[in-house]
């Protein structure tokens, strides 16, 4: 079998190009020019066009090269120059001015990447192993976890004369009325 018609190659090259879209989104959050932003978007994209390209040729899907072709054409090409063309005629010469400081930028990021990892972790199914138009297809919405379960205790009913009273209790009213404090 030749190496361009291994779905495992495929598979790993998908990753592979992943993995590197996520090494240039930490790259591009720690980047304060904003050319040098509009540069690592452009080399995000042609990385997703390659993702799509690779998804339709290991699965004989001619119709997703139209969207990595138009990926190509419009956020490789067409936007990155675009912006490039903006900046210049606004005159932007100084660097981004950030909220709050790159290392902390880095760790918000690298944060956020491992709840979307948690999340998307339940929709991978490794039981479908790689082969003939399975790649790219390893995401299946599974709404059983959305479906609202009630506790076991939820039936049960609130002992509250062990329970501490909570400011948000109605207040019993004193011997003295409601003209004292």
């Amino acid at each position: 079998m030749h190496v361009l018609d291994d779905p495992q190659f495929g598979d790993r090259l998908v990753t592979l190009m992943a993995a590197l879209v996520l090494v240039l989104q930490l790259a591009m959050v720690g980047q304060r020019w904003l050319v040098t932003n509009i540069r690592i978007f452009a080399v995000q994209s042609l990385l997703l066009a390659a993702i799509a390209a690779t998804i339709a040729w290991f699965n004989h899907a001619p119709h997703i090269y139209i969207a990595a072709v138009l990926t190509l054409l419009v956020k490789v090409i067409l936007a990155p120059l675009l912006l490039e063309n903006l900046v210049d005629r606004i005159g932007i010469q100084k660097e981004i001015d950030p909220v709050i400081n790159v290392p902390l930028s880095i760790l918000i990021s690298g944060g956020l990447t491992l709840v979307g990892y948690t999340v998307a972790e339940s929709f991978f199914h490794p039981e479908t192993t790689p082969g003939f138009r399975t790649l790219g297809h390893n995401a299946r919405i599974d709404t059983r976890w959305a479906t609202p379960k009630l506790p076991k205790c939820a039936e049960m009913r609130r002992n509250w004369q062990c329970s501490r009273r909570m400011s948000s209790w109605p207040m019993a009213p004193g011997p003295w009325g409601r003209c004292c404090r």
